[in-house]
């Protein structure tokens, strides 16, 4: 059950990304349209940064989860192959 939250929550980061790439051009094209091309470009410059920023965030909480998950089956296989305690 775990595992499918994690994995929902992954596909949701990634539609998020893509409706937040789709807003940053349609914005940026909206505002190169009214205010110049000078406006348009560094509002999509902006919000490509934004856009890749909260991404990669969300995209690190979700995958340390499971790099977590594998350490530490990694240091129980460790163990018990060394005669470890446990």
């Amino acid at each position: 059950m775990r595992e499918i939250v994690i994995r929902m929550f992954d596909a949701l980061v990634l539609v998020l990304m893509i409706l937040m790439v789709a807003g940053t051009l349609v914005l940026s094209v909206l505002r190169y349209n009214s205010e110049g091309a000078v406006v348009g470009v560094v509002t999509f410059c902006f919000g490509f940064v934004i856009t890749l920023l909260v991404g990669g965030v969300l995209f690190t909480i979700v995958n340390i989860h499971d790099n977590s998950k594998r350490s530490a089956d990694a240091l129980e296989k460790l163990t018990k192959r060394l005669g470890g305690s446990e």
